[in-house]
Parts: C-alpha cells; structure tokens; sequence
C-alpha cells in the first residue's frame, strides 16, 4: 500500500517552478513511452480481496482541507450500496490500509522520499555489481 501512495504521489516543486505536479508512475511512464506500463510492485502474501475493496472505496476521501482517511461511515455506506457485508477484521484493516496509504502518500510529498519497497535484484544484476566492485578493488590494489 505504502508503495502505491508513493508512485501515485506528485512530490512538491521547487518554489519558483510553475511546473504541474506530475506523479512518480506517470513521469516512469512518460520516461518510458508507455502510459500503460506499471513497475514491479511488493508481493500481497493474504488479502487480495481488501486490495480491491480499498480501491473501489477509495483509499482516501476528501476532509477539510486535503485528503483524510476512510472513515467507518464511508465503508458502512459503501457496503450498503454494494451489498458486501464485511467482517469487522476486514473493516478495520481497510481503515489501517487508508491510513498507512494516507501517510505513504502524504510523506512521498517530498521529492526526495525513497522508495518503501525496492525490488529484489536479480542474480544477473548482483553478478554485475559483484564484478564492477571486484574489478574496482584491483585496480586499487595496484
């Protein structure tokens, strides 16, 4: 979730830019030259269901004066309309998705917030490091 909020995040721009703020996933894909593509993302190891539910909720909701959590009566009002009666476990954990979504977002404000979830390399990729640094060390060995 943290992960999502930070790629659909548009980090702030320097003060005197006038630049439209553009999030990280569309500037990967512009950079790519394919508005379709999608990064690899964090493996979900249980609740793919409450995936869904959250994105057909909304994993944040307007309040006051930005975005706010999911509140209970959302998800009670959604549940309502969608004839879905959720456990009260899966209530709450929407609810902490919403937050934890919230804060990611909020935090990947800052151009320079890192990723939260970085993919494993591959062998090949740590082959290549391996090799650059064992050929970097004998030139300082000489």
């Amino acid at each position: 979730m943290r992960h999502t909020a930070w790629l659909q995040a548009a980090p702030r721009a320097p003060d005197n830019s006038k630049a439209e703020p553009v999030s990280r996933l569309k500037r990967q894909q512009q950079e790519r030259g394919d508005a379709r593509w999608q990064p690899p993302m964090p493996p979900v190891h249980a609740g793919h269901h409450l995936l869904g539910y959250l994105w057909e909720v909304g994993p944040t909701m307007p309040a006051g004066m930005g975005q706010g959590p999911v509140t209970q009566q959302e998800l009670a009002a959604w549940q309502h309309n969608t004839g879905i009666q959720l456990q009260a476990w899966e209530a709450r954990a929407l609810r902490t998705l919403s937050v934890a979504y919230l804060g990611a977002w909020s935090d990947a404000q800052d151009p320079n917030a890192p990723p939260p979830w970085r993919p494993e390399p591959s062998a090949q990729q740590l082959n290549t490091v391996a090799d650059t640094l064992r050929d970097r060390l004998r030139k300082g060995a000489r």
